[in-house]
């Protein structure tokens, strides 16, 4: 963040794990840095897209955003009682895993 120029910076972080190391910066620097948790890489986007806005407006609109994503499995795993194999594909709905096929 050091190379970073500008007085006010905001963090979208969608994984839990960065989320907290991009607060802990954001604590360390002087400089004035919003970190604010997304669950998706949709929901930063939003964020990106309409930055012009009053970020409490954005934040209230955010309930009214959802994002569907259609991936593949990397690892096999079992999530919300539901066992997935590599290659699977699955479907999360706001970060969340709701389905999956087979992969043929």
């Amino acid at each position: 963040m050091k190379k970073i120029s500008a007085k006010t910076i905001y963090i979208l972080p969608n994984n839990k794990n960065i989320i907290a190391s991009a607060k802990l910066a954001a604590q360390r620097d002087k400089r004035d840095i919003i970190v604010i948790d997304t669950k998706t890489m949709l929901e930063g986007y939003y964020f990106t897209k309409n930055r012009k806005m009053n970020l409490q407006s954005l934040l209230r609109q955010l309930k009214f955003n959802n994002s569907i994503e259609i991936t593949k499995a990397v690892r096999d795993t079992k999530v919300n009682n539901i066992e997935i194999k590599v290659g699977d594909h699955i479907a999360l709905v706001n970060g969340a895993l709701t389905e999956k096929s087979r992969n043929s």
